[in-house]
């Protein structure tokens, strides 16, 4: 419903006869309806003068608490927060069950800074509106910003309760928890959320960053980021989340800035969130609409993290429960620790588990293949991953993992196949098609191929930042000139770092090996 932007976090309550005008509708039932209207189009004035004309008209079916609630948001967004006030103190004592008016009581109590009188608001709200839990989100957020850790998860755990399937829920919860540093109770909570929203873009960002700063695991915290940047092109998110993908391609062993970057706090899936939850809701429906994010402090830098047994056990738990792409996952995180701590009987075990979980999953297939081929085993790797393309044929990064896995093994017709098909999915995109040039270039000697393929990527990508070095291989395949233009790869094809060029755009003309 429009209008949740409403008073920056206030809420509305319609009686559902009254949203649309029927044939029946009393004088009274009209000038409310039209105030709600005005209201929700920001024609605050209007939408005073016809709420107070409802009041003024009466009648015994009169929405008298839902009237003077929304004359306390009409108030509230002209600059009269004491007049909306006591708005909503009339609505509260006309129907003392009406949760709408104390919550937006509690939101101007909390924005004013007496946050005593906001969080017995709150409770009181959470109570009268026993399904809803914009409330308790809003008490986690008060709790949370003044450190009270253990009344902020009391809070966001009752919330969970009432909506066990919420990603933004999940996403408060897993922020908590890196404030307290129980890493793994947050990668789990981060990996429930996208279970059940997949593309809940703050739990791909944050879980990004979990493995970008703690676990050292950029090999999913990089499509994770790219992830993010699809579905949140722009923001300071975004803006972070490029920085970090650069500062990864560069291979820099120095931290990327002087300030890390901060966990994105759960939003709503709108494309502006406000600063306090927002909700419009129809009076005893129990409809509700998302609250909006939790303002968080930094995520501390040093953070302990999470042993190779302690992985284990989470992993096994989340396989208990069913949860299978998540114990996957844990598994694989298990088995990176267990390599970096000198455990390799747990590495195996771990490795060997996510093996077992695979069936016909085709993320967890892939998942497994870049462990493998981050262990240095190809061959693991290039069947995980060959599975994994073929269960979702028009997956992109599934067939560019096996092409550049295959190239490292100098299985070149693989390659083809796979970046073509790559191509085909995603013409919209450089990657591919700039490794199957350089494919034809530099490992196959086809030169028409490779000619064919520069032209295509200099019509598709002319801006990229390979262009010119595509520009260069065209006039010296051409004119059978030798080159003065730097190569994207070295000669040699016997090592797995050869590529990593081919994977940035490049602003420098020429780029250290």
């Amino acid at each position: 419903m429009a209008g949740g932007r409403l008073g920056q976090g206030l809420t509305i309550a319609l009686c559902a006869a009254l949203l649309f005008a029927g044939c029946r509708e009393n004088p009274t039932q009209k000038a409310y309806r039209q105030g709600v209207q005005a209201l929700q189009r920001g024609q605050y004035t209007q939408s005073i003068r016809l709420l107070q004309k409802s009041a003024k008209l009466g009648g015994t079916n009169a929405p008298v608490a839902a009237i003077h609630n929304g004359l306390g948001l009409a108030y509230y967004r002209i600059g009269q927060p004491e007049n909306a006030l006591g708005a909503f103190e009339l609505s509260t004592r006309l129907d003392p069950e009406f949760a709408e008016p104390v919550y937006n009581t509690g939101v101007i109590m909390a924005e004013s800074g007496r946050e005593t009188q906001a969080v017995a608001c709150f409770e009181k709200a959470a109570q009268l509106d026993p399904s809803g839990t914009r409330a308790l989100e809003y008490l986690g957020r008060i709790f949370y910003r003044n450190q009270r850790w253990d009344n902020a998860r009391k809070a966001l755990n009752e919330a969970r309760q009432r909506a066990p399937r919420e990603p933004r829920i999940l996403t408060a919860m897993a922020l908590l928890e890196l404030q307290v540093t129980n890493m793994v109770l947050a990668i789990s909570c981060l990996q429930e959320a996208l279970e059940h929203d997949a593309g809940y873009a703050p739990a791909l960002y944050n879980l990004a960053i979990v493995n970008h700063l703690w676990l050292k695991n950029d090999s999913q915290a990089v499509p994770l980021f790219k992830d993010y940047l699809r579905l949140a092109p722009k923001g300071e998110g975004a803006e972070k989340a490029s920085q970090v993908l650069q500062d990864i391609n560069k291979l820099s062993s120095a931290a990327a800035a002087e300030e890390t970057p901060g966990v994105v706090p759960p939003v709503t899936k709108a494309p502006v969130s406000s600063v306090l939850p927002v909700s419009v809701t129809a009076k005893k429906t129990g409809q509700q609409q998302p609250a909006s994010p939790l303002v968080v402090a930094k995520v501390p830098l040093v953070s302990a993290s999470p042993s190779c047994e302690e992985l284990l056990r989470v992993a096994r738990k989340l396989e208990q429960q069913g949860r299978l792409e998540a114990a996957i996952n844990n598994y694989l995180l298990a088995a990176r620790e267990a390599e970096r701590v000198g455990k390799p009987s747990v590495r195996d075990q771990a490795a060997r588990e996510a093996n077992g979980l695979c069936a016909q999953n085709a993320r967890a297939h892939y998942e497994v293949g870049l462990y493998w081929d981050w262990r240095g085993q190809p061959d693991e790797a290039l069947a995980h991953l060959k599975q994994a393309a073929e269960l979702s044929n028009t997956w992109y990064e599934a067939h560019f993992a096996v092409a550049r896995v295959a190239v490292d093994k100098n299985e070149f017709d693989t390659a083809l196949i796979s970046l073509k098909k790559a191509d085909q999915s995603r013409p919209d995109r450089p990657e591919a098609l700039w490794m199957l040039a350089q494919l034809y270039d530099r490992n196959l000697g086809l030169t028409n191929q490779a000619i064919q393929a520069y032209e295509l990527f200099e019509q598709r990508f002319g801006g990229d930042g390979r262009a010119q070095e595509g520009r260069g291989r065209l006039k010296a395949l051409k004119g059978g000139i030798a080159e003065n233009v730097h190569p994207s790869a070295p000669a040699k094809t016997d090592t797995q770092t050869r590529w990593r060029w081919l994977f940035k755009s490049r602003s420098q003309k020429n780029p250290e090996n």
